[in-house]
């Protein structure tokens, strides 16, 4: 077996492949994310997966192969899916604390990233700290 591994882009025949990759996935992020449910079809799913494929321009999805086999998988999306409202980031935040998650690492990929940081310093931490004071009342 060829100890090299390659990143190749994925295509529509290989939505199965995903699918099934992202469902083992998503079982073993459940021990975290307790929130997580088995759909009645018994799959978790991930109902975003069909735009990889339908949004070329701006959805991207990988097969990570280890010689000619499978081992693992990557989707990115250009862009940002985030706004510049405060609120949805405590919101997707929050969600993390509720599941159980100790500890967020905010990244983002941007150049500017003093912007970033001055607004979470001034816009989401302050909000984040009056959500977790308000619900420790």
């Amino acid at each position: 077996m060829s100890d090299h591994v390659s990143l190749e882009p994925a295509r529509a025949a290989d939505a199965s492949l995903l699918s099934n990759l992202l469902e083992l996935y998503i079982h073993d992020m459940s021990v975290f994310f307790t929130r997580l449910e088995l759909g009645a079809d018994g799959r978790f799913g991930y109902a975003k997966l069909p735009v990889y494929f339908s949004e070329p321009e701006r959805h991207f999805a990988y097969l990570i192969r280890h010689g000619e086999r499978v081992v693992g998988f990557a989707l990115a999306a250009r862009g940002s899916p985030v706004s510049d409202d405060p609120e949805v980031h405590v919101s997707a935040i929050r969600k993390l604390l509720d599941g159980g998650v100790t500890q967020v690492y905010v990244h983002s990929g941007q150049k500017d990233q003093r912007r970033v940081i001055d607004f979470y310093g001034s816009k989401v931490l302050p909000r984040l700290r009056r959500v977790a004071v308000a619900t420790a009342s």
